[in-house]
């Protein structure tokens, strides 16, 4: 099968390309040259906040996966303009190239945070963030959404809604590696309530083979993907404490919702497949970014 995967140099989208690479034919849109190219992935180097971004590919597309975000995703108002683009402009721009090149399913990357916090397990009808309290980020993630669903009488088209994917290559301003600096540095970590917020983050590599499943199945609308260990964040700031041997350094404050995605429908989909437990993945990841 022909298959597209945009920002494929990036955390997720690089381990998708390799998964992909062994049993199809993956091009791949990138912002800026591979410097460690995946053998059988071929790249095309675009900014996808030009409107030209999507021209001259493939005729002819069996799958397109939209894992690329904008980089500037953090930095409003500065940034919103380059967020819109990268992560709404392009999503139409991608659903229309599905259509006349003839896909038949279409995978946007969203999130998990769209739901907000909640107490129990965010089920894929869990509530989402109400329209006066969303930011500019989670707004064009839901509008992205949004957007897709309407092609869903043309190709098949599922939401993933990833919680904490993390990996080695991840940016260092995100959840873990966040985390993993400050226990390193000895700087206080903010816990909401005793024991801080639960979480159930999964690996970049697991969400690459999930994704990889999911082409020519029957998927639903919307695919919550976590990880199958539920783990609260003064557990994970201990656990990366016995890895660098530091004693992490606690600060208490008002209690937080829980964010765990209820991974069930996701596990219906797949079928038995094994997930990393998130104990071996903190330490490989731990293990890269101290070495």
């Amino acid at each position: 099968m022909q298959v597209l995967v945009t920002g494929g140099n990036g955390l997720l989208g690089r381990e998708l390309c390799r998964v992909l690479a062994d049993q199809h034919a993956v091009i791949s849109i990138v912002h800026s040259t591979v410097i460690d190219p995946i053998d059988g992935v071929s790249y095309v180097v675009r900014d996808l906040s030009s409107p030209k971004a999507v021209s001259d590919l493939p005729s002819s597309i069996d799958a397109v996966f939209h894992l690329a975000q904008s980089s500037q995703f953090r930095e409003f108002p500065s940034g919103t303009r380059d967020t819109f683009e990268v992560n709404l402009r392009s999503t139409l721009d991608l659903l229309e190239y599905c259509r006349t090149a003839g896909g038949r399913q279409f995978f946007l990357a969203s999130t998990g945070g769209v739901y907000g916090g909640q107490n129990d397990p965010i089920s894929e009808a869990g509530a989402l963030i109400p329209p006066s309290e969303i930011g500019f980020y989670f707004a064009t993630k839901l509008a992205a959404e949004m957007l897709c669903s309407t092609y869903r009488q043309t190709f098949d088209v599922t939401v993933l809604r990833i919680f904490f994917m993390f990996g080695p290559r991840q940016r260092p301003d995100m959840f873990l590696p966040r985390l993993i600096q400050r226990v390193v540095n000895g700087e206080p970590i903010y816990l909401g309530g005793e024991n801080g917020v639960r979480v159930n983050p999964i690996p970049a590599s697991d969400v690459a083979q999930i994704l990889s499943r999911l082409i020519d199945r029957t998927c639903p609308p919307v695919l919550n993907i976590g990880g199958p260990d539920v783990v609260t964040l003064k557990q994970i700031a201990e656990s990366i404490g016995d890895l660098v041997s530091r004693d992490p350094i606690f600060e208490s404050g008002p209690t937080s919702p829980d964010i765990i995605a209820d991974i069930s429908v996701l596990e219906s989909v797949i079928g038995e497949f094994p997930l990393t437990p998130f104990s071996d993945a903190l330490k490989s990841m731990v293990n890269d970014s101290v070495s």
